[in-house]
């Protein structure tokens, strides 16, 4: 990364007129999202606007030509690492699985800008917010827990291609007022309907206060406990515990897909790109194998695009389709994110997301599927794009979620399945 790009890059996030024309806070005032409220503006407004398609395609180009080494250099620290061969001979695309925890303050500066752009070009964040308040990386970091795992596949360049982010519960999330409301006080923890606060109400550690004053296991039927971003932002935390078995787990036990992308400069009908995103899939079953006591499940929502490629390649996943999505829960609804409005508007749209699941114990039972995967992706570019069509195009699928679903004698199955379906149509 050369350093005029970087100060472009600045140049690009530091917009004087943007603040003359927006006052922060205005999104939660007029329910409007920044971008609308400038284009509706006018005048400035309009400038500030076209200023912002320039930026995004600014962004476009940065990504093209941005190297992030640090990220995919393997380490002692990496839980998971390959490199395939590269020409006509393989992908050539290499793999690396790091904890938050192990991340440098340059790879996590690194890892932040990536997703920042990333979630701008997505779609997912709100520009002109992003300009308002000249955020240059993602601030969802912030609060990410030390035990995040962060699998990225790209070249041996530094070319990022595709990304995924597997999370635990934030013990962060589990702040409630004795009504139940949530607040965003960090010094108050409520643990059975009781308000708990550190020495002069300053913040302290959650965690092993929690794990003092609550003996037990944690677990996902439990009312006080952490929560989960697709529980806290979308869809409460009742929506995993309508299974069973995922809410006899213990909360440890489960991990989230916060983030599943492909770089957005890469083509959806490049090959390399498709690749990629298998890559990383493929990496995270492979973590969940090696280790399925600790890791039996994995939660999150899916869209439409991460539901047709989980689909098309017969992973054995349940959705709840019909699941209730909070009301503004991503722009500020009830509850104070540490993202807050930075979500674009368009994440708010019903019916856009659905939560999933995937037991561990049903890769466990499929693994000569993550064998059979894993020796494809050691394949030349051809192979592995004509076995991936040949496997989107297997009907039936054969790869069915058993675990979760419940048994007759247990609860009622035909109303659980009318919750969670292999299908969303």
């Amino acid at each position: 990364m050369t350093s005029t790009m970087e100060r472009r890059l600045s140049q690009y996030l530091d917009f004087a007129d943007v603040s003359t024309v927006l006052q922060p806070g205005a999104s939660d005032r007029s329910g409007s999202s920044p971008t609308d409220q400038m284009r509706q503006a006018g005048g400035v407004a309009q400038a500030t606007s076209e200023r912002i398609d320039t930026m995004l395609s600014f962004l476009r180009r940065f990504q093209h030509q941005v190297r992030y080494e640090d990220l995919l250099v393997p380490s002692q620290h990496s839980l998971y690492s390959t490199r395939r061969k590269g020409e006509s001979f393989g992908s050539g695309l290499v793999v690396n699985a790091i904890r938050q925890q192990d991340l440098t303050s340059g790879q996590l500066h690194a890892l932040g800008q990536f997703r920042m752009h990333q979630c701008l070009l997505w779609g997912w964040y709100d520009p002109a917010y992003a300009l308002t308040w000249r955020i240059k990386t993602d601030p969802a970091l912030i609060t990410t827990p030390a035990e995040t795992i962060h699998v990225l596949v790209g070249t041996p360049e530094g070319f990022v291609m595709s990304y995924i982010c597997m999370e635990p519960a934030h013990p962060t999330f589990d702040t409630m007022d004795a009504q139940g409301a949530v607040t965003t006080d960090s010094s108050v923890l409520t643990v059975r309907g009781e308000q708990w606060r550190g020495k002069d109400n300053t913040p302290f550690s959650r965690a092993p206060l929690m794990r003092l004053l609550w003996p037990r296991p944690m677990r996902l039927s439990d009312t006080a406990r952490p929560r989960f971003l697709t529980e806290y932002e979308m869809f409460g935390s009742q929506v995993f515990t309508t299974l069973p078995g995922l809410a006899r787990l213990r909360v440890d036990q489960v991990r989230e897909i916060s983030v599943l992308l492909r770089n957005q400069v890469i083509s959806g009908a490049s090959r390399s790109g498709a690749t990629a995103v298998v890559e990383a899939l493929s990496a995270m079953i492979h973590l969940i194998l090696a280790n399925r006591r600790r890791i039996r499940a994995i939660i999150g929502h899916s869209d439409r695009e991460a539901y047709r490629l989980l689909t098309d390649l017969d992973l054995p996943v349940l959705y709840a389709p019909h699941a209730s999505q909070i009301p503004d829960s991503f722009t500020g609804g009830q509850f104070e994110t540490p993202k807050g409005g930075l979500w674009s508007r368009a994440m708010d749209v019903p019916g856009r997301f659905w939560p999933f699941v995937i037991a561990a114990d049903d890769l466990v039972s499929y693994s000569s599927y993550a064998a059979w995967l894993e020796q494809l992706l050691a394949g030349t570019p051809k192979a592995i794009t004509q076995e991936l069509r040949m496997l989107r195009r297997r009907s039936p699928k054969e790869h069915l979620p058993k675990t979760f679903l419940p048994r007759d004698e247990v609860v009622d199955r035909t109303e659980t399945q009318r919750q969670w379906s292999i299908h969303v149509h």
